[in-house]
């Protein structure tokens, strides 16, 4: 016979269960992954500017930095799992109409850290990147910015549809970028308009 306290201990250690199961199928941001975070990009209203060899400068202000945790992420080999994700937006200050740089940070079941970034391109272009932490780590490089050499580094090139000329993204007005250089750390830190030889690069 079942007495309230026998169905009380059995709920207990089914809760218990549940619990250790789901924080087994829960994964999120470690340490290590914050070396590939841009947490540059939480102080929501900093602007930070780019400077060009003829001194011009262009403006990006970080809109807003929303954190995700134990979000549902679908299954793995048959098993619900939880993950962390963490969504970034960026305002370009010197385009008009306004438009925005998002980055989307979450963990895979396997434990890999996906970072996608869409930055806004001109007509027939493709400009979304998704990058695989630690399987893409063999493509990244470094940058030095004077007397900062930054690691970690993506060369984002902006990639023509159907051999279509004039792609550029969207950064200001009056620039035509084809190349962004992007510190998994620390953000953009820079971006070249090849075609009219300017080099814009982060000024702290």
């Amino acid at each position: 016979m079942r007495t309230p306290t026998h169905i009380l201990l059995c709920l207990f250690l089914l809760f218990c269960s549940c619990g250790k199961e789901d924080e087994e199928n829960y994964h999120k941001f470690t340490q290590d992954d914050y070396a590939y975070i841009p947490t540059v990009y939480k102080e929501e209203g900093k602007v930070r500017n780019y400077i060009n060899q003829h001194n011009d400068t262009i403006k990006i202000e970080n809109r807003s930095y929303f954190m995700l945790e134990k979000t549902p992420g679908g299954s793995f080999t048959g098993v619900f799992f939880y993950n962390d994700e963490l969504r970034i937006k960026l305002r370009l200050l010197d385009f008009t109409p306004v438009k925005y740089i998002n980055f989307e940070i979450f963990k895979k079941a396997n434990g890999s850290l996906i970072s996608i970034i869409n930055i806004p391109k001109s007509e027939f272009c493709e400009s979304y990147y998704r990058w695989d932490i630690p399987e893409d780590k063999q493509y990244l490089t470094e940058l030095s910015i004077n007397t900062t050499t930054y690691k970690n580094v993506a060369v984002l090139h902006i990639k023509p549809k159907n051999y279509e000329d004039g792609c550029y993204f969207f950064i200001a007005d009056t620039v035509t970028p084809d190349k962004v250089y992007y510190s998994f750390k620390y953000g953009i830190i820079g971006f070249d308009d090849t075609k009219n030889n300017l080099s814009y690069r982060l000024k702290e």
